[in-house]
């Protein structure tokens, strides 16, 4: 197989990886509680699902802990 298309193959797993990572965080904001929107943006970002959990399971609203995360 030549590099290119090995490296056009791996490139497409990590996107398929990515893309079902990205969904099972956004899954995971909505039920914890978050907007639709606020979920996908959460999602695609740098935010930390657990950290969201334990916010929400302390009792903080959704809106203060999207301005936390």
């Amino acid at each position: 197989m030549s590099s290119i298309i090995q490296s056009t193959a791996t490139a497409g797993v990590e996107l398929e990886v990515n893309e079902e990572a990205v969904l099972w965080r956004y899954h995971e904001f909505l039920r914890l509680g978050f907007t639709a929107t606020s979920a996908y943006h959460l999602s695609i970002g740098s935010a930390d699902v657990e950290t969201a959990r334990v916010l929400i399971e302390r009792g903080c609203p959704t809106g203060l802990a999207l301005r936390i995360l």
